[in-house]
């Protein structure tokens, strides 16, 4: 290797590989390609690196947030050509590295690459401590409320609606549908108690398919190898079975309960609209009428778990802090994204894509599966490593090569986005 190449011609080219050292710490690179800096430069500015999914050609409502004006400027895949083979890694890398880092400075002032994930843990987690179960609220957003998704329906809303739905009008009119459900339920409630009990934001789903779908209960405490709510591969599956079993408790004694919050129908509101397990359960009762119930739970309940993958990740983490208030709950500021970013009508129109795409018949049990399958690894995917050789001078004239610099970071969107 060093035969061929004399020092000072070797020296020369050490300014154009990546600076190891300023990726450490997520400094700005330059690609030191005119094209591929005006690429970069068209991304950061379209903030398309706030949206963790492309938004919907068809959206049931305005979006709002980081989502905020893009019904009016579709986004779609941007193909680039090269007769150079190491160009789509080269893209993916640095177009990823460039997203990744503006999302990173959005929480994290003083970041670093190789420490990001012990800095920034998971916050969607199954956790115990002292006793007690932490992960609770994490229903709210996981759990497939049968209730919630045959009796609420945004689509529905849409269609009656001649102009573009506002999403304050939206939330009025499923309010109001939330109220009546839940009326029977409070009423029955007769706790007094001064202090509300937030319980019942991750409670009130299960209640609610406790009255109007009761085959829910039996449904939790099956146990089949053709699907599992699961949990990550770092957790422990028998604190994920506890949950389970405390929500059971709550089914079956719901007295256990304190007073309601004041806000739980405006709570109840956004579960219905953005909560991935009603989402998801939704789409898939939308395309198998015929099909038991059974069946589209039990395929929704894995597959809206895959969404706990896809908000754990730290850009992910630091990004949405950033967006809300940071005294929210973080399930909740999740939740508060999924409304953001219309994501029945995100996964609606993936549903409709997916049943041609996987040639698969959605009324049947086996179908339904499949497509279940299908959401939670598209919305779950493990990232990708791409690494890079540093070279650099020894005191002794020589070079050593160590991939240092590996990116570990999936690239996501970015590199196929305009």
């Amino acid at each position: 290797m060093t035969s061929s190449l004399s020092w000072p011609r070797f020296r020369d080219l050490l300014p154009w590989q990546l600076p190891a050292k300023a990726m450490a710490t997520y400094q700005p690179i330059d690609p030191k390609n005119p094209r591929l800096r005006t690429l970069i430069d068209e991304l950061a500015r379209s903030q398309l690196w706030k949206l963790l999914w492309l938004p919907a050609d068809l959206p049931y409502y305005e979006a709002q947030g980081a989502f905020a004006g893009t019904e009016d400027s579709p986004h779609t895949k941007q193909l680039i050509f090269s007769s150079w083979k190491v160009v789509p890694r080269s893209i993916a890398m640095l177009v990823s590295y460039a997203m990744e880092r503006l999302m990173v400075l959005e929480g994290d002032a003083e970041p670093s690459y190789g420490e990001l994930r012990e800095r920034h843990r998971p916050l969607l987690r199954w956790s115990e401590e002292d006793g007690r179960l932490g992960g609770m609220p994490l229903l709210a957003l996981f759990y497939p409320c049968v209730t919630l998704a045959k009796k609420i329906d945004p689509l529905a809303h849409a269609q009656a609606q001649h102009d573009r739905l506002t999403r304050v009008e939206l939330e009025r009119r499923v309010s109001k549908e939330i109220a009546e459900l839940l009326s029977p339920i409070i009423r029955a409630h007769q706790d007094k108690s001064a202090r509300p009990d937030q319980r019942w934001y991750w409670a009130a789903p299960l209640l609610l398919d406790k009255t109007y779908a009761a085959g829910v209960r039996e449904w939790m405490a099956e146990d089949s190898d053709e699907w599992s709510w699961g949990s990550a591969e770092d957790e422990d599956q028998s604190i994920f079975q506890r949950h389970i079993a405390e929500a059971a408790r709550i089914l079956d004694q719901p007295q256990r309960l304190g007073r309601p919050p004041d806000d739980l129908t405006d709570a109840l509101t956004k579960i219905s609209l953005g909560a991935p397990g009603t989402v998801v359960l939704r789409s898939l009762l939308r395309h198998s009428p015929s099909s038991d119930d059974r069946a589209a739970w039990q395929s929704a309940a894995p597959a809206a778990l895959g969404f706990r993958t896809l908000f754990n990740v730290p850009e992910s983490v630091l990004l949405l802090r950033r967006l809300f208030a940071r005294q929210m709950p973080y399930w909740d500021q999740v939740l508060n994204y999924c409304c953001d970013g219309n994501l029945q009508a995100v996964i609606d129109e993936y549903v409709h894509v997916l049943i041609d795409l996987l040639s698969v018949e959605p009324d049947s049990a086996e179908g339904l599966h499949s497509l279940g399958d299908a959401i939670g690894d598209a919305v779950s995917l493990h990232t990708t490593s791409l690494a890079c050789d540093i070279y650099r001078a020894s005191s002794s004239g020589g070079f050593s090569v160590q991939c240092s610099s590996g990116l570990s970071r999936s690239p996501r969107q970015y590199a196929f986005s305009s």
